[in-house]
Protein backbone atom coordinates (compact mmCIF):
# COMPACT_ATOMS: atom_id res chain seq x y z
CA UNK A 1 0.00 0.00 0.00
CA UNK A 2 2.87 2.36 0.81
CA UNK A 3 4.43 1.71 -2.61
CA UNK A 4 1.10 2.43 -4.33
CA UNK A 5 0.73 5.72 -2.47
CA UNK A 6 4.24 6.82 -3.44
CA UNK A 7 3.57 5.94 -7.10
CA UNK A 8 0.32 7.91 -7.01
CA UNK A 9 2.19 10.83 -5.47
CA UNK A 10 4.76 10.71 -8.30
CA UNK A 11 1.93 10.66 -10.86
CA UNK A 12 0.26 13.63 -9.13
CA UNK A 13 3.52 15.58 -9.09
CA UNK A 14 4.12 14.88 -12.78
CA UNK A 15 0.56 15.93 -13.63
CA UNK A 16 0.91 19.12 -11.60
CA UNK A 17 4.20 19.95 -13.35
CA UNK A 18 2.87 19.32 -16.86
CA UNK A 19 -0.50 21.10 -16.62
CA UNK A 20 -0.33 24.79 -17.44
CA UNK A 21 -3.68 26.52 -16.81
CA UNK A 22 -2.82 29.17 -19.42
CA UNK A 23 -2.27 26.53 -22.13
CA UNK A 24 -5.46 24.59 -22.83
CA UNK A 25 -3.55 21.95 -24.83
CA UNK A 26 -1.65 20.83 -21.73
CA UNK A 27 -4.90 20.14 -19.84
CA UNK A 28 -6.29 17.50 -22.24
CA UNK A 29 -5.97 13.85 -21.12
CA UNK A 30 -7.67 10.56 -22.04
CA UNK A 31 -11.04 10.12 -20.33
CA UNK A 32 -9.95 6.82 -18.72
CA UNK A 33 -6.94 8.44 -17.07
CA UNK A 34 -9.09 11.27 -15.69
CA UNK A 35 -11.57 8.79 -14.21
CA UNK A 36 -8.82 6.69 -12.63
CA UNK A 37 -7.17 9.75 -11.10
CA UNK A 38 -10.53 10.83 -9.65
CA UNK A 39 -10.98 7.46 -7.99
CA UNK A 40 -7.49 7.33 -6.49
CA UNK A 41 -7.86 10.84 -5.05
CA UNK A 42 -5.42 12.78 -7.18
CA UNK A 43 -6.02 15.98 -5.19
CA UNK A 44 -6.67 19.23 -7.04
CA UNK A 45 -4.89 18.17 -10.24
CA UNK A 46 -8.01 16.56 -11.71
CA UNK A 47 -9.95 19.82 -11.67
CA UNK A 48 -7.73 21.18 -14.46
CA UNK A 49 -7.81 17.98 -16.54
CA UNK A 50 -10.34 17.75 -19.36
CA UNK A 51 -11.28 15.01 -21.81
CA UNK A 52 -11.04 15.43 -25.60
CA UNK A 53 -14.22 16.74 -27.22
CA UNK A 54 -15.89 14.66 -29.92
CA UNK A 55 -16.55 16.54 -33.15
CA UNK A 56 -18.21 13.90 -35.31
CA UNK A 57 -18.97 10.20 -35.27
CA UNK A 58 -19.25 8.08 -38.42
CA UNK A 59 -21.16 4.81 -38.77
CA UNK A 60 -20.75 2.73 -41.91
CA UNK A 61 -20.97 -0.97 -42.72
CA UNK A 62 -20.56 -2.18 -39.16
CA UNK A 63 -17.78 0.27 -38.34
CA UNK A 64 -17.91 3.22 -36.00
CA UNK A 65 -15.30 5.98 -36.10
CA UNK A 66 -14.79 9.14 -34.08
CA UNK A 67 -13.23 12.42 -35.12
CA UNK A 68 -12.22 14.76 -32.31
CA UNK A 69 -12.11 18.55 -32.30
CA UNK A 70 -8.88 20.41 -33.03
CA UNK A 71 -6.67 22.06 -30.42
CA UNK A 72 -5.42 25.64 -30.63
CA UNK A 73 -2.29 24.36 -32.40
CA UNK A 74 -4.24 22.35 -34.98
CA UNK A 75 -3.80 18.78 -33.67
CA UNK A 76 -6.81 16.68 -32.92
CA UNK A 77 -7.62 16.65 -29.22
CA UNK A 78 -7.33 12.89 -28.76
CA UNK A 79 -3.81 12.89 -30.20
CA UNK A 80 -2.92 15.72 -27.81
CA UNK A 81 -4.45 13.86 -24.86
CA UNK A 82 -2.50 10.76 -25.81
CA UNK A 83 0.76 12.74 -26.06
CA UNK A 84 0.18 14.48 -22.72
CA UNK A 85 -0.40 11.16 -20.96
CA UNK A 86 2.65 9.58 -22.60
CA UNK A 87 4.81 12.54 -21.64
CA UNK A 88 3.89 12.06 -17.98
CA UNK A 89 4.47 8.30 -18.16
CA UNK A 90 7.94 8.74 -19.66
CA UNK A 91 8.88 11.37 -17.07
CA UNK A 92 8.11 8.99 -14.18
CA UNK A 93 8.90 5.62 -15.74
CA UNK A 94 11.42 4.75 -12.98
CA UNK A 95 9.18 5.84 -10.10
CA UNK A 96 5.94 4.32 -11.45
CA UNK A 97 6.88 1.45 -13.79
CA UNK A 98 3.38 -0.05 -13.90
CA UNK A 99 1.88 3.27 -14.99
CA UNK A 100 4.52 3.52 -17.73
CA UNK A 101 3.87 -0.03 -18.97
CA UNK A 102 0.11 0.51 -19.11
CA UNK A 103 0.54 3.79 -20.97
CA UNK A 104 2.74 2.02 -23.54
CA UNK A 105 0.02 -0.59 -24.10
CA UNK A 106 -2.60 2.16 -24.32
CA UNK A 107 -0.45 4.00 -26.85
CA UNK A 108 -0.09 0.94 -29.07
CA UNK A 109 -3.85 0.37 -29.18
CA UNK A 110 -4.55 4.07 -29.88
CA UNK A 111 -2.17 3.93 -32.85
CA UNK A 112 -3.96 0.82 -34.07
CA UNK A 113 -7.31 2.64 -33.71
CA UNK A 114 -6.00 5.42 -35.92
CA UNK A 115 -4.66 2.95 -38.51
CA UNK A 116 -7.98 1.09 -38.63
CA UNK A 117 -9.90 4.31 -39.19
CA UNK A 118 -7.57 5.30 -42.02
CA UNK A 119 -7.91 1.84 -43.57
CA UNK A 120 -11.69 2.33 -43.57
CA UNK A 121 -11.41 5.74 -45.25
CA UNK A 122 -11.69 8.07 -42.24
CA UNK A 123 -8.64 10.31 -42.08
CA UNK A 124 -7.81 11.98 -38.75
CA UNK A 125 -10.18 9.63 -36.93
CA UNK A 126 -10.12 6.65 -34.60
CA UNK A 127 -11.91 3.32 -34.71
CA UNK A 128 -14.31 3.26 -31.75
CA UNK A 129 -13.83 -0.46 -31.05
CA UNK A 130 -10.09 -0.03 -30.61
CA UNK A 131 -10.50 3.20 -28.64
CA UNK A 132 -12.90 1.60 -26.20
CA UNK A 133 -10.54 -1.37 -25.86
CA UNK A 134 -7.66 1.00 -25.07
CA UNK A 135 -9.61 3.12 -22.59
CA UNK A 136 -11.18 0.14 -20.82
CA UNK A 137 -7.84 -1.67 -20.58
CA UNK A 138 -6.08 1.39 -19.18
CA UNK A 139 -8.84 2.03 -16.67
CA UNK A 140 -9.04 -1.59 -15.47
CA UNK A 141 -5.29 -2.07 -15.07
CA UNK A 142 -4.71 1.23 -13.28
CA UNK A 143 -7.67 0.72 -10.94
CA UNK A 144 -6.30 -2.73 -10.08
CA UNK A 145 -2.83 -1.35 -9.45
CA UNK A 146 -3.89 1.77 -7.58
CA UNK A 147 -7.10 1.12 -5.64
CA UNK A 148 -8.80 4.06 -4.03
CA UNK A 149 -6.77 5.22 -1.06
CA UNK A 150 -9.68 5.95 1.25
CA UNK A 151 -11.85 3.01 0.27
CA UNK A 152 -13.26 1.04 3.15
CA UNK A 153 -12.19 -2.53 3.58
CA UNK A 154 -15.01 -4.78 2.51
CA UNK A 155 -16.22 -7.08 5.27
CA UNK A 156 -15.87 -10.75 4.57
CA UNK A 157 -19.07 -12.61 3.92
CA UNK A 158 -20.03 -15.15 6.46
CA UNK A 159 -20.03 -18.59 5.01
CA UNK A 160 -22.80 -20.95 5.81
CA UNK A 161 -21.66 -24.20 7.29
CA UNK A 162 -23.89 -27.25 7.12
Amino acid sequence: MKNQQSEIQHINNALRASINPNDSDSCIFPRALIQVMKSVNADSVIDAMKAPALQKEYFSEGYSHSIFEKTEKGKDQYAQAHLNALQIAVAIRNEAPLFYDEMKKFSRIVHEANKQAQANGVSNGYDNNYLSLAERGLSNKLLQAYPSIDSDAKPKRKTLKP
